[in-house]
């Protein structure tokens, strides 16, 4: 049976001390290079995944406003309606689901920036628990950089379809189906105040 000393108890403890003490070093020194590979992923980048994500989207917006505009202003000249009230209406819906889809893409950029921001935070926090875990600034520093580059990567954008085929035909078949009783563009322009009547569907 073996017996410390006093003397040996103290030596076991100052070195564990110093152990802990190194160790420590350690992670702070891994701590800094880490959060010196992350600082890149400040608010202005996250602004600028949102920018990209609107700088890609607002093209097709705009195509698919424009040729769904043309469609049903001709649509309602050729119909002779295009100076009618029901063509300003119409035309007056056009232009409000324009702006909902603004507000819609902007909140689906947004959505990207938050997305990106959630997975960066996540990787940091992983890479930063396994530093404490090993005490390992050189592996830490190498598994920062790594999801830094995979962070940097822009995201896969989904498509948007079509945005306002609805209104293409205003002019003919949307605005003859409502002026008939049916729900058309819901302009209201062509209910019967006076007295109801039942459409056949």
């Amino acid at each position: 049976m073996c017996f410390f000393t006093d003397n040996s108890a103290q030596k076991a403890a100052e070195q564990a001390r110093a152990e802990e003490a190194a160790r420590q070093a350690r992670i702070s020194s891994g701590l800094e290079r880490v959060n010196n590979v992350f600082s890149q992923f400040d608010d202005n980048y996250y602004k600028g995944v949102s920018d990209a994500a609107l700088n890609y989207y607002q093209p097709e917006v705009d195509r698919q406003y424009n040729e769904a505009r043309r469609a049903a202003t001709y649509n309602l000249a050729r119909g002779g309606k295009l100076q009618s009230t029901a063509g300003a209406e119409a035309l007056r819906k056009l232009s409000e689901a324009r702006a909902r889809t603004d507000v819609d893409i902007a909140n689906r950029a947004q959505g990207y920036a938050t997305d990106t921001r959630k997975s960066i935070e996540g990787q940091r926090n992983d890479v930063i628990g396994n530093l404490y875990a090993s005490a390992d600034p050189e592996a830490a520093y190498s598994s920062a950089v790594t999801a830094a580059e995979l962070g940097r990567q822009a995201p896969t954008y989904s498509p948007l379809g079509d945005l306002f085929s609805a209104f293409i035909t205003t002019g003919g078949n949307a605005i003859r189906a409502e002026r008939a009783g049916y729900r058309g563009l819901d302009t209201g322009l062509f209910q019967n105040k006076g007295s109801a009547y039942v459409v056949q569907r």
